[in-house]
């Protein structure tokens, strides 16, 4: 069995990695639609 010290600290990383995702994610949107308007823009 973990610790409740270590299930904190997993949880904890978990967390962070959610956010590191999420504001990835983001960034890629956005540049799927500069991408977008790049080739409408080339039509």
């Amino acid at each position: 069995f973990l610790c409740q010290k270590i299930l904190d600290q997993l949880s904890e990383v978990i967390g962070h990695m959610e956010n590191e995702i999420e504001s990835l994610e983001d960034c890629f949107f956005k540049d799927e639609n500069r991408y977008k308007k790049i080739e409408e823009a080339t039509k």
